[in-house]
């Protein structure tokens, strides 16, 4: 088991507090991270385990925003910098999916 997972996406986070169950992530990871950009586009609380960072390069940013949605780019940029990182799925802009990078 990884012991830090970047998420890629908002989705899983928002699904899983929907149904209350946000402490699955806790309870399968040590840490769990997310970047600003994919913070923003969650509405809820969040507890303190679960770490915001800004730690991506805004030029492979703007360069993955071609094809990724923008909490997606900054993700998977910085997911890529974390070899030992796991990482959820990425979906490219217009519904296909692009294999996970764990």
């Amino acid at each position: 088991m990884p012991d830090l997972l970047v998420i890629a996406d908002a989705s899983p986070i928002i699904a899983l507090v929907e149904i209350g169950e946000l402490e699955l992530l806790q309870q399968l990871y040590e840490k769990v991270s997310i970047t600003d950009i994919v913070r923003g586009e969650i509405l809820a609380d969040l507890p303190a385990w679960v770490e915001v960072s800004t730690q991506y390069d805004q030029k492979q940013f703007q360069i993955l925003q071609l094809e990724l949605d923008p909490g997606e780019a900054s993700a998977s940029h910085w997911r890529l910098k974390i070899p030992a990182a796991g990482s959820s799925s990425t979906r490219i802009k217009g519904g296909q999916w692009q294999k996970g990078l764990a």
